[in-house]
Parts: C-alpha cells; sequence; structure tokens
C-alpha cells in the first residue's frame, strides 16, 4: 500500500511539474527495467522521448562497447528526476557531442525515443530510425524525424534512435591501444545494436511486435543499415531494411581509420589510451574541431571500420556472399545528391570534374585515369550542362546512386529482394539550385513539412500527395516486406535484366535502367570501399 502511495504522489508531481504547463495526459508503461511516464498528444498517439537503452558511456566505458542499461532505480536519469523508479520520458535525450549546434549535448547519450497509437497487446510492426549527419552531427531531437505521423497514420511503433558520433564514436584505437580497443571504430554501429537489443526485449510493452522490426535511415544512417545487414551481432535483430541515400562504399581500412585517429590525438596533444581518457568532452571536441579544419570536408573522417572483429569484411563484399538475403530491403537515393553541398561548397557549381577531384588525393587515385572519361561521357548526353553541372551529376552518382546500384546487383545475385527507388521531385528554391538534393526525401518520408529548414531549402507548397504516397509504401513495406499497396504504380523487386527502379515525384512512375548510360560509366570501378581502398 505504502508502494502505490508513493508511486501515486510520484507520478502527481511528474503530473505538476511537467504535465500542467504543457497540457500532457500522463501515460506510463511497465518495462523489465521500471516503469517509463510518456504523454499523450493530441492526436491521441502516446510519445516516450530521452529512455536510456545502454550505460552511460562515460568514464570508464568511454570507447568501450555499449554495456545493458541499469534500472531506473539504480541510477539517476539524465533528463529528469526518479520518482519511485518511474523514468520520466517527456523530453528528448541529449545529442552526442558535436562541434556547432547550441543545443544540448552529453556524452551520456545512448537514448531512443518511441511513438505508439497505443502501449497495449498490439504487437504492431516496429520501425527503428537511425539519423543521419556524416557520422558528426545531428541527432534524434531534429524535428524532421518525427514520428508522430507514422505511429498515426500506419498503427506502427516508432523508434528514433541516438548513438556516439565523431572520435567518440568512430575513432579506431586498436593500433595505438591494443585489442582491448579493437572495436572502438565501430561504437556508434554497436550502439546501435545495443538499441536493438532494447527493442527486441521492451518493446511488445509500447505495442510493438519485437519479431517485425524493420531498421531505416538516411545517409550515415542509412550506411549503418547496410553495415548492419552485415554484422553477425545484428543477425536477427531486425526483419526488414529501407536505406535510404548512403550505401556500402565509405567503410575504412584500419589503416586509413588509425591515421585518422593519430591526427586526432596530435591536435588533442596525446599520445596513449590514457590521454585519450583524461580528456574533457570540451577538449575532445576542439581536437575534432582542429582536424576538420584541417581537411574542412569533413564526411570521410569517421565511420564503420573493417576491424575483423564487430565488422568482418566490406558490406558490398559480405552481401556478394548473401548475407543478410533474409531481410527485404527497399533503398535509394534523390537524383541531384551533391547538390545540397553547393550550401557550403558553392565553388562546386562552376568547377569541372578533373578540378575537384584534385581537391581529394583518395577520389584521384580512386578514378585513376578514367576522370576525364567520365566526364566527357556524361557531358556527351548534357550538351547544354556547365562543367559544374557535370561535376555534380558524377558526384552524386559516384557517391550515392551507383554504390546503391551495386548493392541491388550483389543482392540480386544471391536471390535476394531489392525494391529500387530514385526521388526526382526538384524544390524550386533558389530558381532549382538545388534540385532533388541529399536528404529531401525525409521530410517527404516523416510528413515533417513544417520542420526547421524545410521551408529554406524546399519552399513551402510541397506535394502532400507524393508524401503520403512515400510514406504509405515504406509503412506498407514495414508490415509485410514488401513496399507495393495503393497510390504508386506496380512496383517489382531489382533484377539485372530490367533495373525496375520507382521514380519518386508528383507523379510516380516505373522506369527500367533510369540514366543508364550514366550507370555504365562507371562499369569497372568496384564501389566496394576495398578495391582499391577508397579509404
Amino acid at each position: 500500500m505504502l508502494v502505490r502511495l508513493g508511486l501515486q504522489f510520484g507520478i502527481a508531481l511528474l503530473v505538476l511539474l511537467f504535465g500542467s504547463a504543457c497540457d500532457r495526459e500522463i501515460v506510463i508503461v511497465d518495462t523489465g527495467l521500471g516503469r517509463v511516464v510518456g504523454d499523450r498528444l493530441s492526436s491521441g498517439i502516446e510519445r516516450f522521448l530521452g529512455v536510456p537503452f545502454a550505460a552511460p558511456p562515460i568514464g570508464a566505458l568511454r570507447w568501450k562497447p555499449p554495456r545493458p542499461p541499469l534500472p531506473w532505480g539504480d541510477r539517476f536519469p539524465s533528463n529528469g528526476p526518479d520518482l519511485d523508479g518511474a523514468f520520466p520520458a517527456f523530453f528528448f535525450g541529449p545529442a552526442a557531442p558535436q562541434t556547432g549546434g547550441s543545443f544540448r549535448q552529453s556524452e551520456d547519450v545512448l537514448t531512443l525515443d518511441i511513438w505508439t497509437p497505443e502501449p497495449d497487446a498490439g504487437r504492431r510492426p516496429v520501425m527503428v530510425y537511425v539519423h543521419g549527419g556524416g557520422w558528426t552531427h545531428e541527432g534524434s531531437f531534429v524535428d524532421w524525424y518525427d514520428g508522430e505521423t507514422f505511429a498515426r497514420r500506419g498503427d506502427v511503433v516508432l523508434v528514433s534512435v541516438n548513438y556516439r558520433l565523431g572520435p567518440l564514436g568512430f575513432l579506431y584505437l586498436g593500433d595505438v591501444s591494443g585489442p582491448e580497443y579493437a572495436e572502438s571504430g565501430n561504437l556508434g554501429l554497436l550502439d546501435q545494436i545495443a538499441a536493438l537489443r532494447w527493442v527486441r526485449d521492451n518493446i511488445a510493452a509500447f505495442g510493438g511486435d519485437p519479431d517485425n522490426v524493420t531498421l531505416f535511415g538516411e545517409s550515415a544512417g542509412s550506411m549503418s543499415v547496410v553495415s548492419l545487414l552485415t554484422m553477425p551481432r545484428a543477425q536477427g535483430l531486425f526483419h526488414k531494411a529501407i536505406a535510404q541515400s548512403g550505401a556500402a562504399n565509405t567503410v575504412r581500412s584500419t589503416t586509413y581509420a588509425d591515421s585518422v585517429t593519430r591526427r586526432f590525438m596530435n591536435f588533442a596533444g596525446v599520445n596513449d589510451i590514457e590521454g585519450l581518457r583524461a580528456l574533457t568532452t570540451e577538449e575532445i571536441l576542439a581536437a575534432e574541431e582542429a582536424l576538420e579544419n584541417d581537411v574542412w570536408v569533413t564526411d570521410w573522417l569517421y565511420g564503420p571500420v573493417v576491424d575483423g572483429t564487430s565488422l568482418l569484411q566490406p558490406p558490398l563484399a559480405a552481401i556478394a556472399e548473401g548475407s543478410g538475403a533474409e531481410v527485404p530491403l527497399l533503398h535509394g537515393t534523390t537524383r541531384d545528391e551533391a547538390r545540397l553541398w553547393l550550401t557550403w561548397l558553392p565553388f562546386l557549381q562552376a568547377i569541372p570534374l578533373s578540378e575537384v577531384v584534385k581537391l581529394f588525393p583518395w577520389i584521384e587515385s580512386f578514378l585513376g585515369d578514367s576522370t576525364e572519361d567520365i566526364a566527357a561521357d556524361y557531358a556527351m548526353r548534357r550538351p547544354e550542362a556547365t562543367p559544374g553541372d557535370i561535376t555534380l551529376d558524377a558526384a552524386s552518382d559516384f557517391l550515392f546512386r551507383i554504390p546503391h546500384v551495386r548493392i541491388a546487383e550483389a543482392r540480386a545475385a544471391s536471390g535476394a529482394p531489392s525494391w529500387m527507388y530514385l526521388f526526382t521531385w526538384s524544390s524550386p528554391v533558389q530558381d532549382g539550385l538545388f534540385g532533388s538534393a541529399h536528404g529531401f526525401d525525409v521530410p517527404f518520408v516523416f510528413h515533417t513539412f513544417q520542420a526547421d529548414g524545410v521551408l529554406e531549402w524546399m519552399g513551402g507548397d510541397l506535394p502532400q500527395s507524393l508524401a503520403d504516397h512515400m510514406q504509405d509504401a515504406w509503412i506498407q513495406f514495414a508490415h509485410t516486406g514488401n513496399p507495393n499497396g495503393p497510390g504508386l504504380p506496380a512496383w517489382p523487386v531489382y533484377e539485372p535484366n530490367d533495373r525496375a527502379t520507382m521514380l519518386l515525384d508528383v507523379e510516380s512512375r516505373l522506369a527500367a535502367d533510369p540514366a543508364g548510360e550514366d550507370r555504365e560509366a562507371w562499369e569497372g570501378i568496384a564501389f566496394d570501399g576495398e578495391t582499391p581502398a577508397i579509404f
């Protein structure tokens, strides 16, 4: 009786502190770790934010694989008071430490967020989202990834995940610190696996089916999905996969990853693991910023490492051998991926491909003598295009579209089902400067047209019908493992004989081998992150 009164008092205090000011209706869910207190939104969807899925990776656990979470009563929650063992899940957890940004950040970052129609015994499909950000930025708090509409329209449980970023999540220490740190280059991926384990063990309490989990992500989140398809520790934790604009071509060798580590340590002024562990978060970020300024393009500093322990081989090679074949895959890119970078590198609009390649020695060594031939090949089909247009089209294919094609080809060879799309809707902003740039599909998938930055990049009159058709296809895939349903033309699996690809636009249509001649220009280049080594 006293325990029950104590819980009632605690919940009443939660309502007083967090409920009345925000007009919240409190919802309580029992998990194996204790009670979680969330709120019911005006739409009827119930939301639980900032729920820890692993022990805080701080102190002795910095640069170590994630450990299981502690019951709420055994730790002081990072985002609110511990009241009679009830975790107050009203606020997003902090983002991983990252350079820039005025939002809340912390090394205690391993939290997830849940949107559910109802925490009952419904066993609904679960969709677990992994955010992008070049392995260095963003977090699940970003409003482009709000899961309310997915849960409301799709009768699914939507989970979004935070994971370690930058040097805290992908700094390979195996060579400088020995086998104890052999997996440190893939901690961000191991965090995602830990989140999937938490979902397996706890999501039924939130109305989800742990035996029907779809893992999806965009950009670095998409690359994470592809990597997890091939990681032994992730097997069985998800049953379908969606990869948006990120393939298997940017994995790093231990040699390259070690070179990044040593440069980072030089900027940090340390030379061993003891020195690294003694750094404050602020000192880590200062060294990261110094390294970023030294290379000026940060996307290739961090990311998955083929360490032979957690990630056994380059994902494309593993996929070609049948890894992940049991998991249906929906994947694709936007048409004009590289045009997003005009926001930060406007000179790309005017510079020929041969000059861009010289700025990136690894690209130059990768393409070898084929750069001029590829540029000429693209120009032949674009007589009105400027040199910058050729650069941006080729870069979009080089970095994103062709690597996805190679995954589809490898899966088809092993009999694994894949559905390919190409997002072709173009933004009218700045006279169409951005086209269908990297990430522009995300607000359509999530129905987050009002999110910060969407108006500036994409305009204010976005086609809702396209958003409905895309989200419905994603939801249908989560329910059945097949995206076919109302709103889109019939969508067959990808096969090399016809290369069926859904062109997603105001009037979506199926195409056979879109931009096929551009695809052929890259024949003979492996795009596997290994041959030759990109990194």
